[in-house]
């Protein structure tokens, strides 16, 4: 009879705590497994909040919280003390191959957040935004998230090239999402399935 009342107690103090960190998040609006809500428009983030980017440790393959199909692989191909590019492919797992590719830099308007300019596999543009945040700026849980997070806005401008997206295109489409570290290793193996 204890141990019922220990494990009722239990997972009550569980939907307890879950009720209030706001409950259930629709899947719509959940960006990666901490349950940021997006709040619409491109910069959902506040990127005026992004801490210094982590230059040092960002190499690496990256997982896509809500996709799980999508390994983003990040290096730095250059680096000298005025300008770092870093250079990103996203990588689909059951396709093994890359979906979209590109370099960025970190601009004077925004020190902490890269900008980087993708073209997919169909020659689309999209712009993508990168920054690191403290995980207390986005009011996420530090126990579920960590300490801070790393964050990304990829948004599809409609039309080819990178001339549009200077030529003030509305954005067709707009994807936010929290990514996690898998490796240092930037060497990216998936197993092709036969049929």
């Amino acid at each position: 009879m204890k141990q019922l009342a220990l494990i009722l107690v239990l997972v009550c103090s569980g939907l307890i705590a879950q009720a209030q960190g706001g409950g259930p998040i629709d899947k719509d609006t959940k960006i990666g497994s901490c349950g940021y809500n997006t709040q619409g428009g491109a910069d959902t983030f506040p990127w005026s909040l992004a801490q210094p980017f982590p230059w040092d440790t960002i190499q690496g393959l990256w997982r896509v919280s809500d996709e799980p199909d999508q390994v983003v692989r990040m290096r730095v191909v250059r680096e000298d003390l005025k300008v770092k590019h870093l250079s990103v492919d996203v990588l689909s797992r059951r396709a093994c191959a890359s979906t979209m590719k590109g370099v960025g830099l970190v601009t004077a308007a925004e020190k902490n957040v890269v900008r980087l300019s993708l073209t997919d596999d169909q020659g689309e543009t999209h712009l993508m935004k990168l920054a690191f945040f403290d995980t207390r700026d986005l009011r996420l849980d530090q126990n579920i998230c960590g300490a801070s997070v790393l964050a990304a806005t990829v948004v599809h401008f409609d039309g080819e090239g990178e001339d549009d997206i200077a030529d003030d295109q509305k954005p067709v489409e707009q994807s936010n999402m929290m990514l996690k570290k898998i490796t240092d290793s930037t060497d990216f193996h998936c197993k092709k399935r036969s049929r």
